[in-house]
């Protein structure tokens, strides 16, 4: 059984014809992943990957999202083509072990920082509801936002690792990749100030001040048969960390329905 494998510069007209060859069988569009990787081409961030594009008896089985992210922007880019009829090809079509952005930036805490870096570039990108994460086509978090900003600012967010890492050990009421965000975005700010109210957080020591409130909300919401969705934990951690640098204190610590999410200015 012959196999071809080929680089071809693939542009909106050939995407689509490749795209009206994709098997019923085939699994449905994401829509959020296109937008994605149509963000990354438009921003001149799109390289050539060595997943290839898979034509198997004339059917594209492989690379419907790139193709249609691709036509979306209505450019051109080089692709791997593996062109085959061994039908055992789709079998194993997407079955490597991607690489995650800590793979890539290969550093102590490397998982820590990479998904502190995310929270902090999708909080600065206004992406983060209550609720969840919003989608839009011309502002969302790609990889290489996450890479350029932990390689930007490693130097803090290993230190924040480093800081937080012993303190999640001791009490784990907050995630290493929040409180290593948190002392990111208030950094901005003061520095020693943001550890303070993260070390508080874990620790306590803080009996009359924002921290506290958000030290008993979070032991609260561990103790709960219902936690709270993760992204609106992180606003209430950031309205508390906003408290506690003005040295006040909410009456009740909370986003009530159709508030936007917190700010840090």
């Amino acid at each position: 059984m012959k196999h071809y494998v080929t680089i071809e510069n693939i542009g909106p007209n050939t995407a689509k014809e490749l795209l009206a060859t994709v098997p019923g069988f085939q699994r449905k569009i994401k829509g959020s992943y296109v937008s994605k990787l149509a963000a990354e081409m438009a921003k001149g961030e799109w390289r050539l990957s060595p997943d290839a594009l898979v034509k198997m008896n004339g059917m594209l089985v492989n690379g419907q999202h790139r193709l249609t992210a691709l036509v979306r922007i209505g450019r051109q880019f080089p692709f791997i083509v593996l062109t085959t009829k061994d039908e055992g090809v789709y079998g194993v079509t997407d079955q490597g072990l991607k690489r995650t952005v800590a793979d890539v930036l290969h550093v102590h805490h490397g998982g820590i920082i990479a998904s502190a870096a995310k929270l902090v570039v999708e909080f600065n990108k206004g992406l983060i509801t209550p609720h969840g994460r919003t989608w839009n086509p011309t502002n969302i978090c790609t990889t290489s936002d996450i890479i350029e900003y932990a390689n930007e600012n490693m130097r803090e967010l290993t230190e924040a690792a480093d800081l937080v890492s012993p303190m999640y050990r001791r009490k784990r009421i907050l995630s290493k990749r929040m409180a290593a965000a948190l002392i990111e975005i208030g950094k901005k700010k003061d520095k020693q100030k943001a550890i303070d109210f993260v070390t508080r957080v874990y620790e306590g020591g803080g009996n009359n001040d924002a921290s506290y409130d958000m030290r008993e909300r979070l032991i609260r919401n561990a103790a709960s048969n219902s936690s709270l969705d993760q992204s609106y934990v992180f606003g209430l951690l950031i309205k508390a960390m906003k408290s506690y640098f003005n040295g006040t204190r909410s009456a009740v610590l909370k986003i009530t329905e159709g508030e936007k999410f917190p700010t840090f200015e």
